[in-house]
């Protein structure tokens, strides 16, 4: 792996920060992407795991080794150490991916006068998973505000997100959907057989709670000669696969793990449906708009999602897929049985998505991330002092 400190040096430099392992970010690798095409020497910082990653053409990807694998913590540790990494680092701009590794950005960016975008993929504070902890959320609201003081440019994944951290915050907000790119090539993927199934359902993402999951495994109760896949982990894997076996459904519901960025599209296109069906548990999930539901407009394939005004909008306007008004899994059993039984309907829906993919893609999003790093170069002015030298 090259030096980080080595890069290019005469080339403007930005660094990317995730507290992830960097294998399954779709976003954080479209935007380094979109860097290197616009001219930076790209840095990922990452959490170092047992999962190898790919190394890319378009970025230098370091993982930073951690004791602590989760809570406070994790947290406190991750931004130590990546507040120590940056300090000495060379770059230009700083790039915080969400909440979790704003702070060790914001202390650097102050102390070496780098320009800092905040590029918040989720309302944090508004998690299914804090929501029961108010000191939590009060800890983390309160560290949100004292850092978006200090940022440059915000950015974050849907308007009605952008719309509440301007009431909050009074900062405007930059929207760059999670879009796929438009004409994005897969490698030969080997599937398991169970992805050659002719009415398979599919969910990929964080298996998290509040993701309508075990709603979609109880609806395989109801549903004749469907397969369930669920590609992704998390928090509650282990009990979702415990209700499958509890439920008798080990040969109707099938859990791949995480599949890599490359790879996902394969899987996707096999699907007969996809399942974007979130709960209404916060408005970090209320105003979500998932990457999932474009991934499967892109591979043509019509979605389910509930009844969420972002998810519901991108439905109704491109006309993609269907919108679940009772989140039950019966009623959710009798729309999967009704749409794939129509023919007409799903070949209709298909064609719609087909049309959507041309205007959901990266390469429209991604004029809007060029003009925002554009911008911060221009005004960028480097610091004289010895200390803070590129």
């Amino acid at each position: 792996m090259k030096n980080p400190n080595n890069l290019n040096s005469g080339k403007k430099r930005v660094i990317l920060s995730v507290t992830n392992d960097v294998y399954a970010d779709h976003r954080l690798h479209k935007m380094a992407r979109t860097l290197h095409e616009s001219g930076f020497d790209v840095l990922i910082l990452g959490k170092k795991t047992k999962q190898e990653v790919t190394k890319t053409d378009y970025a230098v990807i370091k993982r930073l080794p951690v004791v602590f694998k989760k809570s406070f913590f994790f947290y406190a540790e991750f931004n130590i150490r990546l507040f120590f990494y940056l300090l000495f680092c060379r770059a230009h701009i700083l790039t915080a991916n969400d909440l979790d590794t704003l702070p060790a950005n914001t202390l650097v960016a102050k102390l070496r006068r780098r320009k800092l975008v905040y590029d918040s993929h989720e309302y944090f504070t508004q998690s299914p998973e804090i929501l029961h902890k108010p000191f939590v959320i009060k800890f983390w609201s309160w560290l949100e505000r004292i850092c978006v003081k200090h940022i440059s440019q915000g950015i974050t994944v849907s308007p009605s997100i952008a719309k509440e951290y301007k009431a909050i915050y009074g900062k405007e907000f930059h929207v760059v959907r999670n879009v796929p790119e438009r004409n994005r090539i897969t490698p030969h993927t080997d599937l398991p057989d169970f992805m050659h199934h002719p009415k398979l359902i599919l969910y990929q993402g964080s298996l998290n709670l509040g993701r309508g999951l075990e709603m979609a495994i109880d609806a395989m109760q109801y549903l004749e000669d469907h397969k369930l896949v669920i590609i992704g982990k998390g928090d509650i894997e282990k009990e979702l696969k415990t209700l499958a076996d509890r439920l008798n459904l080990g040969h109707k519901v099938f859990f791949t793990g995480r599949v890599s960025y490359t790879e996902l599209p394969a899987y996707t296109r096999k699907a007969l449906i996809g399942l974007s069906v979130e709960e209404a548990l916060g408005k970090n999930y209320e105003y979500a708009l998932p990457n999932k539901l474009f991934d499967y407009i892109h591979a043509e394939v019509p979605a389910i999602v509930t009844n969420l005004p972002e998810m519901k909008a991108i439905v109704e306007k491109y006309k993609v897929g269907k919108i679940l008004t009772n989140n039950d899994a019966r009623e959710l059993a009798r729309l999967i049985s009704d749409m794939t039984a129509d023919k007409q309907l799903l070949d209709d829906l298909k064609q719609n998505c087909k049309k959507a993919s041309e205007e959901l893609c990266w390469e429209e999003e991604s004029e809007i991330v060029k003009e925002i790093y554009a911008n911060l170069w221009s005004n960028f002015k480097p610091p004289d002092s010895k200390a803070n030298r590129l």
